[in-house]
């Protein structure tokens, strides 16, 4: 069974390679840069591209986006203690310490269990401005004896609280000395025009790499291009095109190689299909070879509230689509990922290969995550994968390696102002998390055929908001929670042309 999950871990690296080849456009003009710069292109080359590109990505979605918006006392969760079981290494604790005047992380304290007693490992500590925008984040190492200093990196912003700078300095001879820098700048609508890095070399700053993108009117990325510096000027090295449907779907995406410093050669396409809701339902991918070949596709399926319950990735063998692997998921009361089950195809049939689950508090909280393969017909731990623990309702999420994370939180009263709202959606929730009255807002472009509901996780509609024509503008509704218990619902929006859901949270 262990070449089951073997086979698991190799398709992921094949399928995370293939996918991020139009996220990267990895030639061989772009394997040369690397060869010569491998030690500069430490930042995360096109990182911006890449962002935008993990937040579409069915997988990543966050259900929790723009639901931030309360003014009602409520409890606010925030992670206290972590211990994290590893198959290869000692098990590890993370303790979490916060400001006491605006609940910001201080610091995470990483120790680590050696012949019963928890030993130090390591101090990441943090300053912020009045806003809450990180100013510096600062590593420190315990050596035996002392804490001693790795890494601290300061921060800058616009009035937009957008990052303007940053800059990376390495302890070394009992000094900080100058290591990496960024610099962005923006649109007026706070999206990146262009992401310059640059590498401390020789007592002076030396160019890296240089990320240019534009935007449609939408905000939807349409180019996306990548130069590295070669020593005495800027090497073309990558660009990427897109498409998107009237909804603002991305449609297509078109990933290219600047071949021998003259001219821009076909690499990679993406093609995109979406259901009536605008979730995705497929993702083809292709590779050029004088011409388009089939590659690798991604099939979604969702469930009633529009999370994602099934994906099935396949590869194009043989003039056919084989399967790979396929992924179930299932989810609490509030939204949070309970269990993952994950099968690879073998001999004509899919066969267990790993399995995530997270036990959850009544609030949402995950106070158990775990990591299963399959192994001799059980499920076991014999390797480590990825926790995500979602938790403060399940709206927040952070991610742990090993087989087992055990996870305890504080609990903290908050109330207006201190959690930002956002009443610049057109269809938002106020407040949220709901303990007895909220109202729901509604902006429509277009008079318009409308129907508003709210739906328990299993989908069934229990409340019925609106039904009837809306006239153009934003539109005011109140709902009750007096009659449901805790939990997380789905307020869903549906029009003449699109279909819109928000996370609800009731708190009792």
């Amino acid at each position: 069974m262990k070449k089951i999950f073997t086979k698991y871990l190799n398709l992921v690296f094949v399928f995370t390679l293939l996918c991020s080849i139009s996220l990267t456009s990895v030639g061989q003009n772009t394997y040369n840069h690397f060869n010569e710069f491998d030690a500069k292109l430490d930042m995360q080359y096109m990182h911006i591209h890449d962002q935008y590109k993990m937040k579409l990505d069915p997988k990543n979605y966050d259900y929790s986006e723009n639901q931030r918006n309360v003014d009602n006392d409520y409890l606010l969760f925030l992670m206290d203690v972590a211990v994290i079981n590893s198959v290869f290494s000692n098990p590890k604790r993370h303790i979490y310490t916060y400001t006491p005047d605006n609940n910001y992380l201080d610091n995470t304290l990483t120790q680590e269990e050696i012949n019963g007693n928890w030993e130090i490992l390591s101090i990441e500590s943090f300053t912020y401005d009045t806003v809450g925008n990180v100013l510096t984040s600062q590593l420190r190492v315990w050596d035996g004896s002392n804490l001693e200093n790795v890494s601290r990196s300061t921060f800058a912003y616009n009035a937009s609280n957008n990052i303007d700078t940053f800059y990376t300095e390495l302890w070394i001879n009992n000094s900080w000395t100058n290591s990496d820098r960024g610099t962005y700048e923006y649109n007026t609508s706070g999206n990146v025009l262009s992401y310059l890095t640059e590498n401390w070399e020789n007592n002076d700053w030396e160019y890296n790499t240089n990320e240019i993108y534009t935007y449609d009117s939408q905000g939807h990325l349409l180019t996306a291009e990548g130069s590295i510096w070669m020593g005495n000027g800027w090497a073309t090295d990558r660009r990427h095109n897109y498409t998107y449907d009237s909804g603002g779907n991305l449609t297509e995406g078109l990933s290219e190689i600047y071949v021998g410093d003259t001219a821009w050669a076909n690499l990679y396409k993406e093609t995109y299909t979406y259901n009536g809701a605008n979730n995705r339902l497929t993702f083809l991918g292709q590779n050029w070879e004088a011409g388009w070949v089939n590659n690798l596709n991604y099939m979604y399926s969702y469930d009633g509230l529009g999370f994602l319950s099934n994906m099935i990735i396949q590869m194009w063998e043989s003039g056919d689509w084989l399967n790979q692997i396929q992924e179930d998921y299932y989810y609490n009361d509030f939204g949070g990922i309970e269990t993952v089950y994950t099968q690879v195809w073998e001999t004509g049939s899919w066969v267990n290969s790993t399995n995530s689950q997270n036990t959850y508090d009544q609030h949402g909280n995950t106070t158990k995550g775990q990591f299963f393969d399959w192994e001799d017909g059980n499920w076991g731990h014999t390797f480590d994968g990825v926790i995500k623990a979602y938790y403060n309702y399940s709206l927040d999420v952070n991610y742990f390696t090993g087989y087992l994370a055990d996870i305890s939180y504080v609990s903290i009263i908050v109330g207006e102002n201190e959690i930002e709202e956002n009443k610049a959606s057109k269809f938002a929730c106020h407040p949220n998390p709901i303990s007895n009255r909220s109202t729901l807002s509604v902006t429509v472009g277009n008079d318009s055929d409308t129907e508003i509901g709210i739906y328990n996780i299993a989908g069934k509609k229990i409340q019925s908001i609106h039904t009837g024509l809306l006239k153009k503008g934003k539109h005011s509704f109140n709902i009750s929670a007096n009659s449901l218990p805790a939990g997380m619902y789905i307020a869903k929006l549906t029009t003449d042309n699109t279909t819109e859901s928000l996370k609800i949270i009731i708190s009792k």
